[in-house]
């Protein structure tokens, strides 16, 4: 009992100056209309183009809904319709079909999908087997139909969850999954165990896969696939739902395992990470999900009171009879009502058909298929106090109520819940001492039935539950430097398109959950961007300065010739932003359009401008009115500024979207979606200082669009660069795991509202070690935010050169790792967990299996005790360790193992004497460790710091109306500091 009130002790967070989280912009669980109501998708397939989000797929009915700020959705027009389409489009079986017949079973809706924009146009496969396209101009403007069929005479493709992706040097892959029944899609004649992940190079979003396959087997690859027992291979044969990204040098694959149902629980979401998309194999998955369900994670929190029968059956007391009242005149929902023959013991949760998609569904133990319509069901249980929150975890499908010593607490008919749903209990329904918890269910007609529930108690806020969180989409958000996940997900048993922030750090992903806008995680909505202009409205905006002639059509802008237009220096002049640009070209000359990236005066600025001619980016630095440095990149082969392929040739001059990443004397590129030199920055002499940002046409005729700027800046790796030390003591260094750190450095412009994200890796665990980052205000003053070993805590400590320095926040820097092990085998013994890098392991918690898993053939068990043990990774390699105060495993709960002493490791291996031991779940809590993810957001008068994707202060900024500039620091001990990305927030309307 010490030992876990210790533990929670330590897991507390102490803030100081805590200020309201409402008057944050605050991301709800699902995609909103601007009435605030769920928006009719699912398995949506999703994408930024230009300065607006769009979306379609399952639920919209080819509607296409489009937002402005990834906050309110609107539903933007009829886009694509099943009328006139092949009869194979309609034919979901097709893929099982050997024949060249079809089903007479018919397809209506568009799912299963991917968007994607490519050379002034949006392509949407779909289904499968279908292709469609726009032109971006027709889906911009709304208008209605505006996709057409792309393939007619053959299936586009054979597959399902199709997605396109364009590497770093420009290569389009078509992307989708292999099923588990279909022929070996590389040599058909091979014998093949799907399901797989298939990436094909192709030319152009129109090639079909036969076509591809055609130009030579080399072009296709099974880029990874499902291995029974690893964590997304684990109750059935499904590996799905790909997506590629690219970030900072890495190609990141996403996908999906495990039978899709929520009802069983396990849909997730993992990645793989290669250097080259060629690369790609089983051995580039990370072992543990990105995201899917969070109950495991939220547990390890919990006491249970009595368990939901999730991971085991539990026992409540049951009737098929409807209950009278007891010989006292109590009614039975009553706490005090007296049991009489017709209650029996109910073991787990009641529920019928047993399975979903032959999975047998979690939590059910017994069979309600031959016994009565309606269920009475109660569990009695005691509180010893009432001072922690109540936590009432539920699922139930059919028609009744469940009640909490006799008061209703739900009452939902009809009601359908594919998942879990947590809810915290008005401590006014419950007693100290004896409680009782019922239940009325009655089935439904057709369908699913089932109901289980469970009771804990929690010191922590609670969290709306996630599982089946899939189909993933990847795309950075309008102010250039957020990255985002949309995908199919249930909250709180409740199915719609979700939302999540995405991090990309070194050799790992992060996601931080939203889970409601009451999550203690504070989820933050999206950015908007510093400047946005859509060229919507007749006259220009004031921020620009000193406009020249111009004129407004077709919300484009066009320019008077040679005239430049420009941000005002008031407004925008950093040294270090992002600024993306929509330009139609003229025909007649593109080379005309002009993007002034960085601009000090009409002697001193540099251009850029698109040569159809040479095909080349060309970039030009002008130095007191001479041109000095002309630098040109190669577009894409793929790349066109109007297309040649039919049946594209029938569209107008498209648009086309430039983005640049200004970063000290560096600039990169983007085209559409081509990086141009992502990889190898272009630079230039003597841009390091701030500038501002223009327009520029030597031709009416070029229209621009979608203007976007953005202060901020992104340093990985070898692309680390303009940091300043701040005195003679610093040694900075820029090695290939990132900036080596001893002393203060200080880079970026000075802004109002901040972000920051960065991976902070200590080179020893050194216990007299400070590192962190600061903000240097512009009177001098400095608030430093960072850990202190010797004190063990997370600080924000503000110095002020009229007072001494004062903690305005700290946070335990007790740390609790959720990970799974490294998958070695269909069962196994012995489980490994890698940390990646050294932690100060004090224990760790294992929630066991007790799965009869059908797919592995294996039923696991709890182990008895003293059949576990465990070793560490050493030097010497992996030496035995001891374990003290071993818990005895108990269904529904974490069994919690002991180190005798806490130890310095970066592997721990968990042994079992028997391979019906499986962790389903597990927990290890460091003291320390060597490399912790950072997240700084300044915002409305408030600092909130996450570490590790857990928000751990939240305080008053002391000096809000004041611009800041972000420093990092390191002391007795050097610190390796990466992948940071650093930003305008843009909320405060700083110009």
């Amino acid at each position: 009992m010490f030992l876990k009130t210790l533990f929670l002790c330590c897991a507390c967070f102490s803030f100081v100056g805590v200020v309201n989280a409402q008057t944050l912009n605050l991301r709800a669980n699902f995609l909103l209309d601007q009435n605030q109501k769920k928006i009719p998708a699912y398995d949506a397939a999703m994408e930024r183009i230009g300065s607006e989000f769009y979306l379609i797929g399952t639920g919209t009915k080819g509607n296409l809904w489009s937002s402005d700020n990834l906050t309110d959705w609107q539903q933007h027009a009829q886009m694509l319709t099943m009328k006139g389409a092949p009869e194979w489009t309609l034919d979901p079986k097709f893929n099982f079909i050997k024949s060249k017949g079809f089903s007479t079973e018919t397809y209506p809706r568009f799912g299963a999908g991917g968007l994607f924009h490519w050379n002034g146009f949006v392509f949407y496969a779909f289904n499968g087997v279908g292709q469609s396209y726009a032109s971006i101009d027709d889906v911009k403007l709304g208008k209605k139909n505006a996709f057409y069929h792309a393939s007619t005479e053959l299936p586009h493709s054979r597959g399902i969850d199709p997605e396109y992706y364009i590497d770093r040097t420009g290569q389009l892959y078509y992307i989708r999954k292999v099923n588990a029944l279909e022929p070996n899609p590389i040599e058909v004649n091979q014998p093949y165990e799907g399901p797989a992940i298939l990436m094909a190079k192709a030319d152009s979003p129109l090639q079909s896969e036969a076509e591809i396959k055609a130009k030579g087997q080399e072009n296709l690859k099974l880029a990874i696939w499902g291995e029974p027992g690893e964590h997304f291979f684990y109750d059935k044969k499904n590996f799905e739902g790909p997506k590629a990204f690219y970030a900072r040098d890495k190609n990141y694959l996403f996908f999906v395992g495990n039978v899709m149902s929520a009802r069983i629980g396990q849909y997730q979401i993992g990645v793989a990470i290669a250097d080259k998309v060629t690369d790609f194999n089983n051995r580039t998955k990370l072992p543990t999900p990105l995201i899917g369900r969070n109950f495991e994670r939220q547990l390890i929190d919990w006491k249970p009171i009595f368990p939901t029968s999730e991971h085991g059956a539990g026992i409540k007391q049951a009737s098929f009879k409807q209950p009278k009242v007891d010989d006292l005149g109590v009614k039975w929902t009553n706490v005090n009502y007296r049991l009489d023959k017709d209650w029996q013991a109910l073991y787990g949760g009641l529920g019928f058909p047993l399975q979903d998609r032959r999975v047998d569904i979690r939590g059910l133990h017994t069979n309600w298929g031959n016994k009565a319509n309606t269920v009475y069901m109660r569990k009695l249980f005691t509180l010893d106090q009432l001072d922690e929150l109540a936590v009432l975890r539920y699922r139930y499908e059919g028609k009744g109520e469940i009640k909490v010593n006799g008061h209703t607490i739900i009452d939902k008919h009809n009601q359908r819940m594919n998942s879990y749903a947590n809810m915290t209990l008005d401590k006014q329904y419950l007693n100290k001492g004896q409680n009782v918890i019922t239940a009325e269910i009655s089935k439904k007609q057709n369908g699913f039935n089932f109901v289980d529930f469970g009771l804990y108690m929690t010191e922590q806020a609670i969290q709306d539950d996630i599982t089946g969180f899939s189909q993933p989409n990847i795309f950075r958000g309008l102010n250039g430097f957020e990255y985002w996940l949309s995908g199919k997900a249930f909250y709180n048993g409740e199915s719609g398109q979700g939302l999540e922030r995405v991090y990309f750090f070194d050799d790992r992903v992060e996601v931080s959950p939203a889970t409601g806008t009451q999550s203690k995680n504070l989820p933050l909505a999206h950015t908007m961007p510093y400047v946005l202009d859509r060229f919507t409205k007749a006259s220009l905006p004031a921020h620009w300065q000193s406009p020249t002639a111009y004129q407004i059509n077709r919300a484009a802008l066009q320019l008077l010739p040679n005239k430049p237009l420009l941000i005002s220096q008031n407004i925008a002049h950093h040294a270090h932003y992002y600024l993306h640009v929509g330009i139609r070209f003229s025909e007649q000359s593109p080379d005309t359009a002009k993007i002034l990236v960085w601009y000090q005066d009409e002697q001193n600025y540099l251009q850029a401008s698109l040569s159809k001619q040479s095909h080349e980016l060309i970039i030009e630095r002008v130095k007191y009115g001479k041109k000095i440095e002309v630098k040109k990149v190669p577009l894409p082969k793929a790349f066109e500024f109007m297309s040649s392929e039919s049946p594209l040739t029938q569209f107008e001059n498209q648009l086309h979207f430039i983005e640049f990443y200004k970063n000290e004397n560096e600039v990169r590129v983007k085209l559409n979606q081509f990086w141009l030199n992502q990889s190898e920055p272009i630079q230039f002499e003597s841009i390091n200082s701030a500038g501002t940002v223009g327009l520029l046409s030597a031709s009416a005729d070029n229209e621009f669009d979608d203007f976007i700027f953005n202060p901020g800046f992104e340093d990985w790796d070898q692309h680390i660069k303009g940091w300043h030390i701040q005195d003679q003591q610093t040694q900075l260094q820029i090695q290939p795991q990132g900036m080596k750190l001893m002393g203060r450095a200080l880079k970026g412009d000075a802004l109002l509202s901040i972000e920051a994200n960065l991976q902070a890796t200590q080179a020893e665990l050194n216990s007299q070690a400070e590192f962190g980052l600061n903000l240097h205000y512009a009177d001098k003053s400095e608030l430093k935010i960072g850990a202190n070993l010797a004190d063990k805590l997370w600080f924000a400590r503000f110095a002020d050169s009229a007072e001494p320095a004062q903690v305005l926040a700290s946070a335990s820097l007790v740390h609790q790792n959720y990970l799974a092990f490294e998958h070695s085998g269909k069962t196994q013994q012995e489980y490994l967990y890698d940390f990646s890098h050294p932690v100060k392991l004090n224990r760790f918690n294992v929630l066991w299996n007790q799965d009869n898993n059908r797919f592995l053939n294996t039923k696991f068990k709890l182990p008895k005790k003293g059949d576990i043990s465990a070793q560490i990774w050493t030097d010497d390699g992996f030496k035995p360790i001891t374990l003290n105060a071993q818990s005895e495993a108990v269904t529904g709960q974490y069994q919690t193992y002991q180190l005798k002493s806490p130890v310095i490791t970066s592997k721990l291996k968990i042994i079992s004497k028997s391979e019906n031991n499986r962790p389903f779940a597990f927990y290890s809590e460091h003291l320390a460790q060597a490399r912790n993810s950072i997240r700084m957001v300044r915002d409305s008068g408030k600092i909130l710091v996450w570490v590790n994707q857990k928000l751990v202060m939240n305080f008053t900024d002391p000096k809000p109306k004041q611009k800041v500039k972000l420093g990092l620091f390191s002391k007795e001990s050097s610190t390796y500091f990466n992948d940071i990305n650093v930003f305008s927030r843009g909320v405060n309307n700083e110009f």
